[in-house]
Parts: C-alpha cells; structure tokens; sequence
C-alpha cells in the first residue's frame, strides 16, 4: 500500500513521516494560535511584507472600541481555528464520537483534580498533563481541538481522509508561519531586461519591480534575483548599484528616508539619525510644500528633505569607524 500524501510505502493512508509532519503540525497549532491572539491585541506586530496592501476602510466597531484591534491577525486566527475545528467535526462524525477535550474531566467529577506538575521555591509549575474541570458554557478552544486532533493521530492515519486533513493543516500552519515570520525582501530595483520594441523602435525594457531575498545564514541578500515577469535572472549587485547611481541624488524627508533605506536593505536607526542631527552631521537640503521641494519652509510644518547620499556616506563612515 503506498501513501496517499507522499506515495511512499505505508500499511496505512499515510506513511510514518506523514504521520510525524502531521503530529509535529498539529502540536504547532497552539503556538500560533497564541501569537496570532497577541498580534490580534496589538501585544506584538506582525512584521511588514513590502509593498503593503491598501489599507481597508476604518470599521466603526474599530474606531469605538477602546482597544486598539488587529483586524488582519483575527482572520488569521480565525482562519487557523476554522481548519482544526472542521476536522474535528468531521472525525467525531466519523468515529461515533462527542467531543471531549483531553486531560478534562467532567464537570460533576468528585474528587482531588489529579496533579502531574511539581513545587518549586514555593510555587506550582504545572504540567501540560495536569486534570482541569469543565465548566458550564465550555468553548473549545483552538489549543484543545488540536490537542484532541494529536491524541487520535492514528485513527486519521487509517480514514480515507487522511491526505485531505494532512495537507489542509500543512498548509494552515505553513500559512500562518509565513505571516508571522515574513521573509526578509530587499528592494534591487526594476528589471532591465529588454522585451521588445517601442513603436519608435526604441528598446521596451520589462521595468518589473524585483525583490532578492534576504540571507539569513550569512546575514547579507543574496546573490541573485530573479524577476517574476520574465522571468530573467539577474545579479543583485549590478542592480543595486544601478539603483544607486540613479537615487543617490534623491532628496527625501525622514519618513521617506527611513522606507527607503529599509526597502534597499540598510536599515537605519532612528536614533542614529537624531544624533547626526544634533551634532550638525546632517542639515537639511530643502522642504517639500505640497510635493514641491524649496530651498526655505513656506509653511509651517514643511517636511525637511535630506539627501539620500549624504546620509549612506554617514552610515559608511561609521561602519569604518566601529570597524576601526
């Protein structure tokens, strides 16, 4: 009989490495559930893809509600919960089962809860086994439908549905993961390549904006990119120094200067900054006035503009300098 997932060789509908991914997912769930809860109470933030999406109109409940809500993270979260809980419906069908969290007793249980946690300096530590009691009005919770999804592994291993359930969980967590730990993209400008004639007869270039990724293991982007129009690929250095020689001249106010450098891979702290401006290091070389740039502010409140390669040949020097 072979796997229904990875066609390997298997005595049931799934193979033992299927069965291990599909265990190691499912104790996965209640981990990302609970960050994707703290992204949803703004405890933490999601890191920021580039190129953000437009923003949705503001929903007045939001505006209303005195905590401050992640909308994105809570249909992440309730994107996760709605995949685990119709799997245990399914298989609750399937076996002739109520659903019943695991390590829970009834709610009219008599007796001492059994303990499996130990004291230390004078305080419990309990343990992931420890008995809990039902109480009236129990929801499950996304933690306690993958932990009872994990304690009948083997009965999805041996159901026809066993591939369909493995691949959705995968590719729920895989999802989620993605969302909270983004890769890291760093802008290299757009492709060069040249895909044809202009009815001038001038050449007409793909212009496709293009994105390397960042490597993590050596702490520097890689060494090639490949744009996803054309799919050419091209040298990453070329093409920042390309961007470069073209936005050195720029002139940018902070925030613009901040997004910038972020997106070209030199991330600047803002602190930096602020120092360079109080020691003089760095003035201003004009402000912008409804999108024109001035030599003086007109109005007050006038963004300053820097330039973009005055501020890189701060950073490099005190790169040299901390190297020094």
């Amino acid at each position: 009989m072979q796997c229904t997932k990875c066609g390997g060789r298997s005595e049931v509908h799934l193979c033992r490495e299927c069965i291990r991914e599909l265990q190691s997912n499912l104790e996965m769930v209640p981990w990302l559930s609970d960050r994707l809860a703290e992204a949803h109470l703004k405890q933490t933030a999601l890191a920021q893809v580039p190129q953000p999406p437009r923003p949705a109109p503001p929903n007045p409940d939001d505006e209303e509600s005195p905590v401050p809500f992640n909308r994105g993270a809570a249909a992440h979260f309730d994107e996760l919960r709605t995949v685990v809980m119709r799997w245990v419906r399914d298989y609750c069908d399937q076996l002739g089962v109520e659903f019943f969290p695991v390590d829970a007793v009834p709610a009219d249980f008599i007796g001492p809860l059994p303990k499996f946690g130990r004291w230390r300096e004078g305080r419990y530590v309990r343990d992931h086994r420890d008995r809990w009691r039902m109480t009236p009005g129990y929801v499950p919770t996304t933690r306690d439908l993958a932990r009872w999804l994990r304690r009948h592994h083997l009965e999805i291993a041996n159901s026809e549905d066993a591939v369909l359930c493995a691949q959705e969980i995968d590719n729920a967590v895989r999802k989620m993961l993605r969302e909270i730990n983004p890769r890291r993209l760093v802008f290299c400008g757009p492709c060069p390549t040249v895909t044809g004639t202009t009815p001038r007869g001038e050449p007409k270039k793909c212009e496709q904006a293009i994105w390397a990724e960042w490597d993590d293991e050596h702490d520097r982007v890689q060494p090639h990119a490949q744009c996803w129009r054309c799919r050419a690929t091209h040298d990453v250095a070329v093409l920042r120094q390309n961007i470069f020689a073209r936005a050195d001249n720029f002139l940018l106010t902070e925030a613009e200067l901040f997004n910038v450098l972020d997106d070209l891979g030199e991330h600047l702290p803002r602190v930096k900054f602020y120092a360079w401006k109080r020691e003089r290091r760095i003035r201003p070389r004009g402000w912008k006035h409804k999108g024109r740039i001035t030599n003086f502010f007109i109005q007050r409140g006038d963004p300053a503009v820097y330039e973009l390669a005055e501020v890189r040949g701060l950073m490099a020097a005190d790169e040299v300098g901390a190297s020094a």
